[in-house]
C-alpha cells in the first residue's frame, strides 16, 4: 500500500471514533463549524465545495489544527485526492511514486500545521501554493543531488518514511486547480514565479485590494509593489506565450477535490 492509501484505509477506524467524539469540541469552539452536522458532512463540503465557500470552515480548521493534531488530520484527508493526483502528474518513473506520495505528504502536513491565522481569504489557495512550491523547490534539490555524493533524505512528518534520492522524479509542473489561482499555482511549482508574487497578482489583480494599501501594510513603496508585479505578470505572459501554459486547459475542480 503506498502512503496515500494507507492515511485512507487509517481514516475508516479514525473517522468514527476519536474525530466524531472530537467534533462537538471543536464546534464549541468554532463557530464556522456548527452548521456540519458531523465531520463527515464537513469533509464533504471541503471536498465539493467552490474554494470561496470553504474558506470560513477551513480557516476555523487550520486554526485549531495548530494545536489539535486530529484536526490537522482532518484538513490533510481534505486533500488527501488533490495530493494522490499531484503525485501521479508529477512523477515519471512508476517505482517511485511511494517516495513522492511521502513527500508530498510531509509538505502538506508542515503546511497545515503552520498555517498563519491572519489569512482569512483563500485559504485553500494559500495552503494548495505552498505543498506545491515546497514539494517542487524539494524534488529539484534532489534530483540536482542525484549526481553527488549520496545521503540519505527524512522526512520529518507523522508518516514513518523515508525519502531516497529522486533523480528518477523530475518536476513537471501538476496539472492546476481552475482559473487564475491554477495557473498561479502551475507558475509557482514551475519556480517561474515565486509564492509572494503570486499572493501579490491574487489581492490586486482578484481581489481588488490597492497596491497602495498593500504597500502600506509591508512597509515597501507603491512603485516597488508595481513594478514587481509587472515583472511577475511578464514571466506568467511569456509561458503563455511560447506554450508552457495554456489556458483553455486549466479544467480542474475545486482546490480540495
Amino acid at each position: 500500500m503506498d502512503p496515500i492509501s494507507d492515511l485512507e484505509r487509517e481514516w475508516q477506524t479514525i473517522a468514527p471514533g476519536e474525530l466524531a467524539r472530537a467534533f462537538p469540541v471543536w464546534q464549541e469552539a468554532r463557530p464556522a463549524l456548527r452548521r456540519f452536522a458531523s465531520a463527515a458532512r464537513l469533509l464533504s463540503f471541503l471536498q465539493s465545495s467552490s474554494p470561496a465557500e470553504t474558506d470560513a470552515p477551513l480557516h476555523a480548521l487550520l486554526g485549531l489544527a495548530a494545536h489539535d493534531r486530529l484536526a490537522g488530520r482532518l484538513c490533510l484527508q481534505a486533500i488527501l485526492p488533490a495530493l494522490k493526483s499531484q503525485s501521479t502528474r508529477i512523477a515519471h518513473a512508476p517505482d517511485r511514486h511511494e517516495e513522492l506520495q511521502a513527500l508530498l505528504l510531509a509538505h502538506a502536513w508542515a503546511a497545515i500545521r503552520s498555517y498563519p491565522v491572519t489569512r482569512t481569504r483563500r485559504v485553500a489557495a494559500n495552503v494548495v501554493l505552498q505543498v506545491l512550491h515546497d514539494s517542487t523547490r524539494e524534488l529539484r534539490r534532489l534530483s540536482a543531488a542525484a549526481s553527488g555524493p549520496r545521503e540519505d533524505a527524512s522526512d520529518s512528518g507523522p508518516f514513518g518514511s523515508s525519502l531516497e534520492q529522486a533523480g528518477e522524479l523530475a518536476a513537471a509542473p501538476p496539472a492546476p486547480p481552475l482559473g487564475v489561482e491554477g495557473l498561479l499555482a502551475e507558475a509557482v511549482a514551475a519556480a517561474a514565479i515565486d509564492r509572494s508574487d503570486a499572493e501579490l497578482i491574487l489581492l490586486t489583480r482578484v481581489d481588488g485590494v490597492a497596491l497602495r494599501t498593500l504597500a502600506a501594510s509591508r512597509g515597501v513603496s507603491r512603485d516597488a509593489l508595481l513594478k514587481r508585479r509587472q515583472r511577475a505578470e511578464a514571466r506568467l505572459r511569456s509561458r503563455i506565450e511560447t506554450g508552457e501554459r495554456c489556458p483553455k486547459s486549466a479544467r480542474f475542480g475545486p482546490y480540495l477535490r
